[in-house]
């Protein structure tokens, strides 16, 4: 048998080369479109998760509110926008029937027994840079900011001085010293509406009054509250807005534009129609 020792030509190698060059840039570009169909799959799964969460907490509190003052005309119900520090956000507190053991109570003629206020609001941290890594420039939008989407959703129970005192037990009436809670004043609510430090809600926790804190959510763009359409009386809707932060990364500056409208940008519309 004949054994050839010519190796390949240089044409040869260039079309060798060529084939591989070929392979490769197909490989890359596939590989870089699975990572950004991963990307962009986690953000959303976590900004709707974020939607989801909020959702859930406000649904499950508001259900039990009032919008309803009633003939004696004392309000039930709170809505104010917080300050531009804290990201122009909406805050609404109202009254709850639940006491401190998280029963809720109503009075020998039926009607709910108040006892706490619940207070949500939107908030951007204290210490953001140092907690996201990055900055995000002051919105100016008036009625809010939808640059920043790292703002936190907080939950907070005041028992307003004085302390209410707890609805006596069947069949016993409420007595002349037994007062139901009041609403908070748009005044005082002021006092409450203070950006976390992180995760530490101590500033918060530290106010009069108030019995627990907690962080509902966070890396949310915009909260708003607003009469429900077509029943305004009897019902509220609120827009709750998230981005996925990491696909929109990829595509714009995040922390310099507005995010209000952008295609990463999750909305959650809903409403909610009390049942008190």
């Amino acid at each position: 048998m004949l054994r050839s020792d010519k190796g390949f030509t240089v044409i040869e190698m260039f079309v060798a080369l060529g084939i591989f060059a070929g392979i490769m840039v197909i490989t890359t570009m596939l590989l870089r479109q699975s990572v950004w169909v991963w990307t962009s799959t986690d953000s959303r799964e976590d900004a709707g998760m974020v939607l989801s969460k909020a959702r859930n907490a406000l649904m499950r509190e508001l259900a039990q509110a009032d919008l309803d003052p009633g003939d004696s005309g004392e309000p039930h119900f709170g809505l104010s926008q917080t300050p531009a520090a804290l990201g122009g956000g909406d805050a609404v507190w109202f009254l709850s029937a639940r006491g401190s053991s998280g029963e809720f109570s109503r009075d020998s003629d039926g009607y709910p027994y108040w006892q706490r206020n619940i207070l949500f609001y939107l908030a951007k941290p204290q210490d953001h840079d140092a907690l996201f890594g990055m900055s995000c420039a002051p919105a100016s939008n008036p009625t809010g900011d939808e640059i920043c989407p790292h703002k936190m959703l907080l939950r907070v129970v005041i028992d307003f001085p004085p302390a209410t005192t707890p609805l006596p037990s069947p069949p016993a009436h409420p007595g002349p010293g037994d007062f139901p809670e009041d609403l908070i004043s748009s005044v005082d609510i002021t006092n409450y509406l203070i950006a976390p430090q992180g995760q530490d809600v101590g500033a918060i926790q530290s106010q009069s009054g108030v019995e627990e804190v907690s962080i509902v959510a966070t890396g949310l763009l915009w909260f708003k509250v607003q009469p429900a359409p077509g029943a305004p009386d009897a019902g509220l809707q609120i827009d709750l807005r998230s981005v996925a932060v990491k696909e929109a990364s990829k595509v714009s500056s995040v922390g310099s534009v507005s995010l209000f409208n952008s295609p990463q940008t999750l909305r959650n519309i809903f409403s909610i129609f009390p049942n008190n």
